[in-house]
């Protein structure tokens, strides 16, 4: 079973993902931009999250990933 929890306010938004696998350590990931690993249908996932989020926080165990999006001050 997978949990979504969301806070949104004006300032940002806070989406806190869970499920009760066995999770995964995300450093051990493979960099889905190597040469070495192109074909290796592994880690876009993350290399996206990390692009378009501000703040990515994986608990320790890895079954749990909390994303943070601020909004940016408008130019005026």
């Amino acid at each position: 079973m997978t949990t979504v929890h969301a806070r949104l306010s004006r300032s940002e938004a806070i989406y806190v993902i869970r499920d009760e696998g066995p999770g995964f350590d995300p450093a051990t990931v493979p960099d889905p931009t190597d040469p070495a690993h192109l074909e290796t249908p592994s880690g876009r996932g993350l290399l996206l999250i990390r692009a378009f989020m501000d703040v990515v926080i994986h608990n320790p165990t890895g079954n749990q990933v909390t994303l943070i999006k601020r909004r940016q001050a408008s130019a005026s």
